[in-house]
């Protein structure tokens, strides 16, 4: 009897530190995984409509890589969605947003992700074709307005010398024809002076249209 109990006994410890073995593996070391899918992008559809991910990770031992789209146009193609780096191709005009999830052989993950904007191709207007030079037929005394300071900061000055009035509509295009800003004003007076933010650009050069019903003249602004 007494030897059945001391069996008994010694089958609740093994029981019990059996538990307590297991129980260690609940709490893993922390992963130091990280995932990186890189800084955003902006390109433009004129012939091109492919672009590069060139994501990455570090931290630990990578065993996996997934490419996703989670926001965006229904079109696109992600030609390798199980490589760190691959092309995306057959892109479209919009905004779209990629995720990169990364995992390590402790099946930890890390997720990053990344915008790529997709500006329309440039249609060829006349103004943009010829900057500077106002439409003549119909231009008031003046035929042309000044932008200061150029280059410009924060905000800029637009003054406009003319004896056209009405509806006025001032423009701040990219070098490839995208509008990326649009003003409205009302012009009841020869001389108009009007004060415009640049933010939310980038530096660069970008062209500043002013139209007054068929007058319209363009010049180039640059943004530090």
């Amino acid at each position: 009897m007494k030897q059945g109990l001391l069996l008994f006994g010694v089958a609740i410890l093994a029981t019990l530190f059996s538990r307590c073995s297991k129980s260690g593996t609940d709490n893993p070391v922390p992963s130091s995984l990280v995932a990186n899918a890189g800084t955003d992008q902006s390109i433009t559809v004129a012939g091109v409509d492919s672009t590069t991910l060139n994501g990455s990770g570090s931290g630990s031992n990578i065993t996996s890589f997934t490419w996703t789209k989670v926001l965006g146009p229904a079109q696109y193609t992600i030609v390798n969605p199980n490589q760190a780096k691959t092309a995306i191709n057959n892109l479209t005009e919009g905004i779209y947003i990629f995720e990169l999830e990364v995992r390590d052989d402790q099946n930890a993950s890390r997720r990053d992700t990344l915008r790529v904007t997709v500006n329309a191709a440039a249609k060829p207007t006349s103004p943009l074709s010829t900057p500077g030079n106002a439409d003549s037929s119909t231009a008031g005394r003046g035929n042309s307005f000044t932008i200061y300071p150029n280059p410009v900061t924060d905000n800029f000055n637009v003054e406009i010398n003319n004896n056209n009035k009405g509806k006025m509509i001032i423009q701040i295009i990219s070098p490839a024809g995208a509008v990326i800003n649009s003003f409205i004003f009302d012009k009841d007076q020869e001389n108009k002076k009007v004060n415009l933010l640049s933010r939310g650009l980038t530096s660069g050069v970008y062209f500043l249209r002013v139209q007054i019903g068929n007058w319209t003249d363009t010049k180039k602004i640059i943004k530090l």
